[in-house]
């Protein structure tokens, strides 16, 4: 007998996919209203590229019962006797839930809800975790979204041992550190500065500064073909929490480092815009983690675009992070505005582990 799932749209994909996916359903039926055609259409595109046939009614009436029953009666006269029917009526409205229900019942198909992590049989009420993995690439296309770049590597030795000797450098030498940034930034910074107080040199291969004293003490020497985005952009920071967050993963997650996408607009795509940058993304299967590397000032903007990437990237299954050294006291309370979540201080590197495994629990939507 085939496998027909019937499936409620709310405005996510996500808690449709996963058990789409997990009962191996063979025909699936999207119920849905005009307003979320294009959440429908992305999970069809997604579902017929893995060879399942996908059919979208986005004419319901969203609260209109009898709407409702009489699309899922439709389905049951198409698809006849000879199946196992399972509806999920995890999304739409209250009332697509309770006409569903109805009809569910009356042709004896098995009901579930769905929070992405356990699947709740609503006749025997038994809950049944969710096993199966969804990639990044899968999920970008359920959001809609059209993928550039990423990386998946962690970073190399020569990379950590040149950002470790750049956080010293910082932490011991801030002024200094930030009156070369205010001249790289400016474009006034040449690759030779020699002032009374120091001497900084930069060449492909290397970068130098050395304070101008009776021992002429060197304050940062490394080697590394990108010294100038380490020092001066913050890579340096990513690094550091790209390696806390590889080690901490151990091989468990699926990492991305570096994730760009396309905008949807073909004039910005063909100027090679990159629409958004993503630090850190963190795949458990069926969570995600958003994290942004701020190795100075934080501003709400900042903060504003950490959720917007979490809402466009990656539903309510995801949280967005960010590690920072510093954050003023006004901006922790729009952190929790925007349920996002901070990790901050001296010690922030250190804590990575115990934060995360913390926030990946109080996932529960």
């Amino acid at each position: 007998m085939k496998e027909v799932h019937i499936t409620l749209l709310g405005k996510e994909n996500l808690p449709l996919y996963y058990p789409i996916i997990e009962f191996n359903s063979e025909e699936v039926y999207v119920l849905g209203s005009r307003q979320n055609l294009a959440v429908a259409h992305n999970l069809k595109k997604v579902l017929e590229e893995k060879g399942l046939l996908c059919k979208v009614y986005c004419d319901i009436n969203a609260f209109d019962i009898k709407s409702i029953i009489s699309k899922c009666e439709e389905i049951h006269s198409k698809i006849g006797n000879d199946c196992n029917v399972t509806y999920n009526i995890t999304g739409g409205t209250k009332i697509m839930a309770i006409g569903a229900y109805i009809v569910a019942k009356q042709h004896k198909a098995r009901i579930i809800y769905t929070d992405s992590v356990a699947c709740i049989d609503l006749d025997t009420y038994s809950s049944v975790p969710l096993n199966g993995k969804v990639d990044n690439k899968t999920i970008f296309k359920l959001q809609g979204q059209l993928l550039k770049s990423y990386d998946t590597t962690a970073p190399d030795k020569e990379t950590l041992n040149a950002s470790n000797k750049i956080a010293c450098f910082i932490n011991e030498n801030r002024r200094l550190f930030n009156q070369l940034r205010r001249q790289y930034v400016s474009k006034t910074l040449s690759t030779l500065s020699v002032t009374e107080e120091y001497e900084y040199e930069y060449n492909p291969a290397s970068m130098s500064v050395c304070i101008k004293d009776n021992t002429a003490t060197t304050l940062l020497d490394i080697c590394h073909h990108d010294a100038l985005k380490l020092l001066f952009e913050g890579r340096w920071w990513e690094a550091l929490v790209a390696d806390a967050i590889f080690r901490w993963s151990d091989g468990r997650y699926e990492i991305w480092r570096n994730v760009t996408s396309n905008p949807r607009d073909m004039e910005a795509r063909l100027k090679d815009f990159d629409k958004n940058e993503i630090d850190i993304l963190v795949n458990t299967g069926n969570k995600l983690l958003f994290v942004e590397c701020k190795s100075g000032d934080v501003t709400q903007d900042n903060i504003n675009k950490m959720s917007v990437i979490r809402q466009n990237y990656g539903s309510d299954k995801s949280k967005s992070v960010l590690v920072s050294q510093f954050l003023r006291s006004d901006l922790r309370e729009k952190i929790e505005e925007t349920k996002s979540y901070a990790i901050i201080g001296r010690h922030a590197l250190e804590n990575i582990p115990q934060k995360f495994d913390s926030i990946l629990q109080s996932i529960k939507a």
